[in-house]
């Protein structure tokens, strides 16, 4: 059962990236995130309601950028 969800797991994984590298709507989105409350950018203001939905913003971000590395990384064969 586990090699099955692997097999079906790893074979995924460059149509998933392919998908995300075609998807002009997310490219933008993702650039918006990035140029409002990219990496390293501060995100805090005097208001605690706006801080927290930056923060949130951000580290959605950074998951996003960190999930397309590792499939990036995944997706690439491996050499023996």
């Amino acid at each position: 059962m586990a090699k099955t969800t692997e097999y079906r797991r790893k074979s995924k994984l460059p149509d998933a990236l392919q998908a995300l590298r075609g998807n002009t709507h997310f490219a933008d989105f993702l650039e918006a995130m990035d140029v409002e409350c990219g990496h390293g950018k501060t995100v805090y203001t005097s208001d605690p309601y706006q801080s927290a939905f930056n923060q949130g913003r951000q580290s959605f971000a950074n998951d996003i950028h960190e999930a397309i590395s590792r499939l990036e990384a995944e997706s690439k064969p491996t050499t023996k």
